[in-house]
């Protein structure tokens, strides 16, 4: 049905959509990027351990909820593999998870 609607209606759909996902996520996005830092801020730490310290992945037991993860969000559950491989594609995330464990 969505294809067949009027191209500004079928894109106001899309756009709104997408914008109530987001709103639904912020507070996921918010604690996955801004962790608490344990002590004071240390400017001389190795990008890798830094990213490490302050990024979380999600942890979706559900196989529905990763099906979604996947398909609507693009892998937003492996935080910590795009932020140490922000090129790769979401595809190749949850290997880079197997590897990072």
């Amino acid at each position: 049905a969505f294809f067949f609607q009027p191209w500004p209606q079928a894109l106001a759909g899309l756009l709104l959509s997408r914008m109530l996902a987001k709103l639904v996520l912020l507070p996921f996005a918010e604690v996955q990027h801004f962790l608490m830092p344990d002590g004071a801020e240390r400017q001389d730490e190795e990008f890798v351990l830094q990213q490490l310290r302050t990024t979380a992945n999600l942890r979706l037991s559900n196989p529905l909820a990763r099906l979604l993860d996947f398909l609507m969000f693009h892998g937003d559950s492996l935080q910590v593999e795009h932020h140490l491989w922000p090129a790769m594609s979401f595809l190749r995330l949850g290997s880079a998870s197997e590897i990072l464990r």
